[in-house]
């Protein structure tokens, strides 16, 4: 499907740490590397794109100034901040847009969630929902396992379903969930999904 196809950008100017991120990132999606701001201006102004990984500190500019000035045009794309600067600042701009974000240094397995993240929005054409559940994940420090399974109960899927959707038996499908349970201190995942769902559409 088409749609599928639409590539990753990758806004890095490190030459080393930005073809690790791409090669990575092949490995699930078309990637697309630029270096620069004005570069990344460019690829989100010329292009359809199913997500964007984007570094703040770059040599012409400010990652997040750019972010900020495509966001009301590309307002549910899915977008990663990468920073060495974890400030309260920073924080609470990376909120204000909607966009997640990762402190510096970070294991690989926080793009492939985010890479994940992005392939559940495009199957279940919920963005707003995914994003909340992609926040969600991150704030509770869950494995890219268990965010795919918040978001997808979060558009409804049953276990039974869940069970199928990942490929997993239905008793590793409960030890994942009871995993989420203890990291999030809920009672169960349709408490949880009822509460994201909440915030996307009200009660």
């Amino acid at each position: 499907m088409e749609e599928s196809r639409r590539p990753i950008l990758i806004v890095e100017d490190d030459p080393k740490f930005g073809s690790a991120i791409r090669k990575l990132v092949a490995k699930r999606s078309p990637a697309l590397l630029v270096s620069t701001a004005s570069k990344a201006r460019s690829a989100f102004a010329d292009r359809p794109l199913s997500g964007a990984i984007v570094d703040l500190l770059l040599p012409d500019g400010s990652g997040l100034d750019v972010v900020a000035e495509f966001r009301p045009i590309l307002p549910f794309l899915p977008i990663l901040l990468m920073t060495g600067l974890c400030a309260k600042e920073v924080v609470n701009q990376v909120y204000d847009l909607g966009i997640e974000y990762v402190c510096k240094p970070f294991h690989p397995e926080r793009i492939l969630a985010f890479v994940s993240l992005i392939e559940v929005a495009q199957g279940l054409h919920e963005p707003t929902a995914v994003q909340l559940a992609a926040a969600f994940a991150t704030r509770h420090q869950l494995t890219e396992c268990e965010m795919r399974i918040v978001a997808l109960s979060v558009v409804g899927k049953t276990r039974q379903e869940l069970a199928a959707e990942l490929g997993v038996a239905e008793n590793t499908l409960k030890s994942e969930i009871r995993s989420i349970l203890s990291k999030s201190g809920e009672k169960s995942l349709e408490i949880i999904a009822r509460r994201i769902r909440g915030d996307c559409f009200g009660p």
